[in-house]
């Protein structure tokens, strides 16, 4: 079973109107809905927290270089475990996006020093000439998982409960539907795609998860700048 290049993210996202629909095809694949993919595991159900990094809030060295940072944790994960990953630009074919991510172990300390060694830390260390990183957005996702699979293709669809948190308060949701190739046919992960965005309550995509956050951040912390300029 033919399995994407190391380091190669190949998926579909699309926008979620309807999340209870899409939760119950999740908990229910109907291969007749989904050209012709079929349930090939249980429903999994994590909470992560991202948290995004670059050498500025604004215009910092890994946006100026096309690249995205990020440490991921599990909410439920009591071993503490966090997860670096750096994502280059994406290229489209339809629906599905393919580009090279980079994962690797790291820790909650925003020093990359304090990270093992790894082929994403020296990624990132070369795109930030080492300077100091800064944590410039937040998301946490409840994630509801299932692998469905057609023949010798298998995909991970997720349903993502998206909340975008500044200075610790939820100030933004939204909810989107990935669906990841794990091994087999980049070509059958095209004909999903285009499957469920057939189907009530799925949309076109919404843009990046980084985007969300910080166009949120920024929202909510506008009245608070403009109360302090008031006040001068």
């Amino acid at each position: 079973m033919a399995r994407p290049a190391s380091g190669i993210e190949i998926e579909a996202k699309l926008g979620v109107d309807l999340p209870e629909l899409v939760q119950s095809l999740i908990e229910t694949p109907d291969p007749a809905r989904l050209a012709g993919f079929e349930a090939a595991g249980p429903v999994v159900l994590v909470v992560i927290v991202d948290r995004y990094l670059d050498t500025a809030m604004e215009a910092g060295s890994l946006a100026a270089g096309g690249l995205r940072a990020r440490l991921r944790q599990r909410e439920s994960d009591h071993s503490g475990a966090t997860v670096l990953a750096v994502k280059v630009p994406r290229s489209m074919a339809g629906a599905v996006s393919t580009r090279v991510e980079l994962e690797a172990p790291a820790t909650t300390d925003l020093d990359p020093e304090a990270w093992p060694d790894s082929e994403a830390r020296a990624m990132l260390l070369a795109a930030t000439g080492g300077a100091p990183l800064v944590e410039i957005a937040r998301l946490r996702q409840r994630r509801l998982t299932r692998l469905v699979s057609r023949g010798e293709t298998v995909v991970e669809l997720s349903l993502d409960a998206l909340e975008a948190i500044a200075d610790d308060v939820v100030v933004a949701v939204r909810d989107e539907l990935e669906a990841e190739l794990q091994a087999g046919d980049p070509g059958a992960l095209q004909e999903l795609a285009e499957a469920l965005t057939a189907i009530d309550g799925v949309g076109p995509p919404l843009g990046s998860k980084l985007q969300f956050a910080l166009s949120a951040q920024r929202a909510a912390r506008r009245p608070a700048e403009q109360a302090r300029w008031s006040e001068r």
